[in-house]
């Protein structure tokens, strides 16, 4: 989860929100080497060892209760099943309403069980009370980024290969999306 691309992605956040309660699902590596590509995108950052350091060094108090929170963090949690609808829709219920999701999941080869397309997120946003105000595709080692326009309704394939133009030696791409819940509705999601 906390990798090159999510450094992006916890920037464009902090931007948007500087201080609540954080949940964060499922056990995520934070790997300290890491640092120097946080620092890059967040440069007042000093040394945070763990995930919880990062979160409480950007302001937010980090959460282990069953209390809504302001940002709940998807880790691998998605990853790890190949049922996601049930574990989206429990990260999704851990966010009190104006929270912010914030998921980092595999497009393509991976180590999980499976990849989640960019129109699985597209769908989603067109059938629920919610925002994306960050979505973006990269690569493994987050060397090439493009983001993806959420008010489209879908993509077509040949659309998504043009997008991805640069990823054709990449047998693994991330996608980095927040979600922003706007009401306490339930999660649809499509079948």
């Amino acid at each position: 989860m906390y990798t090159h691309s999510t450094a992006k992605q916890i920037a464009h956040l902090v931007r948007k929100i500087d201080s609540g309660i954080v949940y964060q699902f499922g056990d995520a590596n934070f790997h300290p080497n890491m640092m120097q590509y946080y620092k890059s995108q967040i440069p007042y950052l000093t040394a945070p060892r763990t995930a919880k350091d990062l979160w409480e060094e950007l302001g937010f108090t980090w959460s282990t209760t069953n209390r809504k929170a302001d940002i709940v963090v998807g880790a691998h949690y998605l990853e790890s099943t190949m049922d996601i609808v049930p574990r989206l829709k429990e990260i999704y219920a851990r966010g009190k309403v104006n929270s912010y999701i914030v998921i980092a999941c595999t497009t393509g080869l991976s180590q999980g069980y499976l990849s989640i397309q960019p129109n699985f997120w597209l769908n989603i946003a067109h059938n629920n009370d919610i925002e994306i105000p960050y979505m973006s595709i990269c690569d493994g080692r987050s060397q090439h980024h493009v983001h993806v326009d959420s008010s489209q309704e879908m993509y077509k394939h040949s659309q998504l290969t043009d997008l991805t133009h640069k990823f054709v030696e990449c047998r693994e791409m991330i996608t980095n999306i927040t979600i922003k819940k706007l009401s306490t509705k339930e999660l649809v999601c499509p079948q």
